[in-house]
């Protein structure tokens, strides 16, 4: 679905000499070397950064839609997703599915990362949004995560309670066979915020709700080094170079924590938009509809997409 932001009208978006469409998407399909990147991200931070170079999770947003087209599996107790190459190269299972991150490649640090945990490998499930940031001087870290079962599944759609880690894709667990509550192309909107400073919480949203029962993993004072950033990523984890399969539109970071209102603004009642039009466009740093490789913020130099493998932008 396609629809208009309720910010500025058309006319008044910076000029960037692109236009936007709500036909396509990118599709990452999963298999070992599908991903998307912008390498020298560090070029690109100071427009969701506020001043200096170490508080780049200080009063930030990040929106995108998701298309969970990743496949739940099983080994003994545990519940995982099918990944590529798989953990240590063997098994093609992975208990985190990475969403946008951003980082060092080489220290996997000084990172903000999204990603959606299944469980710790050790018996212990977990079926959350966790939201993270962390430096790569002392291992400091903000995080949140949030359960997308139990309270949540009125906003989710999930399930309220987490089926037996033996029957693949059952209720709670997150994936293709169990979507969730999505828009009627099947994306998810999901929307991450913090204001600043070391106490400052993350939220998460799910179509446009704030999700509860947040669950703290912050650790120390963070101290970020933003010139370390060297790659952003879709569809790959930092963590152990595994590629997952799913869809992405309209991406976006602000230099802004936004509010609730605003970020039922960006969900737009479930129909995708021109996200230049929105109210907080002036903090829009950077901008991936995934109609194509282009950036679309107007903020600076592009930071086009890199398509590695078999990635492609289709029909939605």
């Amino acid at each position: 679905m396609i629809g208009l932001g309720l910010g500025i009208s058309p006319s008044e978006i910076s000029n960037t000499g692109l236009t936007w469409a709500g036909t396509k998407f990118l599709n990452l399909p999963g298999a070992n070397g599908d991903f998307a990147r912008v390498q020298n991200f560090s070029n690109f931070l100071g427009r969701i950064s506020n001043t200096g170079t170490d508080d780049i999770a200080d009063d930030i947003t990040v929106s995108f839609w998701v298309k969970p087209l990743w496949v739940m599996g099983n080994v003994g107790t545990n519940q995982h997703v099918v990944s590529d190459p798989g953990l240590g190269g063997s098994g093609n299972i992975n208990n985190n599915v990475a969403l946008p991150v951003f980082g060092n490649t080489s220290t996997e640090k000084d990172r903000i990362r999204v990603v959606y945990q299944i469980d710790t490998g050790g018996s212990s499930d977990k079926n959350r949004l966790m939201v993270q940031a962390q430096d790569g001087v002392s291992s400091a870290r903000q995080g949140d995560e949030y359960p997308l079962h139990s309270d949540n599944h009125s906003i989710t759609g999930t399930g309220s309670s987490l089926s037996s880690t033996t029957t693949g894709s059952g209720s709670g667990w997150w994936n293709s066979a169990n979507t969730g509550n999505t828009n009627s192309d099947g994306f998810v909107h999901i929307a991450c915020t913090k204001a600043s400073g070391d106490n400052s919480d993350w939220k998460v949203y799910w179509g446009g709700q704030a999700l509860g029962l947040r669950q703290d993993s912050d650790s120390g004072t963070i101290n970020m080094d933003e010139s370390n950033v060297d790659e952003f990523w879709l569809g790959k984890s930092f963590a152990n170079q595994d590629h997952f399969k799913m869809g992405y539109r309209d991406i976006a970071y602000f230099n802004a924590e936004l509010s609730a209102s605003e970020v039922a603004e960006l969900y737009n009642s479930g129909n995708l938009f021109d996200v230049r039009t929105h109210s907080q466009a002036a903090n829009l740093g950077l901008y991936w509809p995934c109609q194509d490789v282009q950036e679309f913020s107007g903020a600076g130099a592009a930071a086009n997409l890199d398509l590695q493998g078999n990635c492609s932008f289709d029909s939605i």
